[in-house]
């Protein structure tokens, strides 16, 4: 598991994931073909995109696959819906044998940091140069603090003080800045500091309290609802392929 600002890009340990719906966009690409279950129909082939808040189910074969899940206010996403989703929610097609013996090696090989970094860039999804310049300079402070962490233990109305904002006119901004509320955004930053303590070796409670939930049980919930998984089936370590 590889954890940045604007994503976290996993290998994953289900061949199925019961239908769950998250604020996070989406992208998967798979040796094996892939189906994703939404409301409207069912979708088969070895890329997808699928757009934030979309109710959906996954069946794929075990670790023959990648799973991007992608801060929906990043840039990234909104490269990602330009590119793919502009008049849908769900983009689903199968690639060419090149990509795949290409994604193919990647998995052999994965465990080296730049292994990530290039399939993004495979996907000319990727500019950590870019600055989200298109978004209110409240709101772009809020994000950063937040993905810094400094904001993951205030409530709301705090952090709208911060930015000087009644807490209604922040929660409005945000909402209509980003495409998601805040509280769901904070929730779903305060996750991927779990995640990245449990990768430093941290049990799940010690992850759970570092990354200001209210005990492991919280956490465990939220990567749930989150995900369709418990928290083992994402963090187990296993053989690749």
């Amino acid at each position: 598991m590889i954890i940045e600002d604007d994503y976290i890009f996993l290998i994953p340990e289900y061949e199925f994931a019961p239908e769950h719906k998250h604020s996070m966009l989406h992208i998967f690409i798979s040796i094996e073909k892939i189906s994703i279950k939404t409301d409207r129909a069912d979708f088969t082939g070895n890329f997808c995109v699928l757009n934030s808040n979309i109710s959906h189910q996954v069946n794929t074969e075990r670790s023959k696959s990648f799973i991007f899940l992608i801060d929906p206010g990043s840039d990234i996403a909104d490269l990602t819906r330009d590119r793919y989703l502009k008049s849908d929610d769900i983009y689903i097609v199968d690639l060419g044998i090149s990509y795949l013996d290409h994604f193919r090696q990647i998995l052999e090989d994965f465990g080296d940091y730049n292994k990530g970094e290039e399939i993004l860039k495979i996907l000319e999804l990727l500019n950590s140069d870019k600055k989200l310049l298109n978004k209110d300079d409240r709101i772009y402070k809020v994000v950063e603090m937040v993905r810094s962490g400094e904001y993951l233990q205030l409530e709301i109305p705090e952090i709208a003080e911060k930015v000087y904002l009644s807490e209604s006119r922040l929660s409005h901004l945000f909402k209509e800045e980003m495409g998601m509320n805040l509280k769901n955004y904070i929730m779903m930053n305060k996750m991927k500091k779990a995640f990245m303590y449990l990768k430093q070796g941290n049990n799940v409670t010690e992850a759970a309290l570092k990354a200001n939930f209210y005990d492991s049980a919280h956490l465990c919930n939220l990567v749930k609802k989150t995900t369709g998984l418990n928290i083992s089936e994402i963090t187990r370590k296993r053989p690749l392929i």
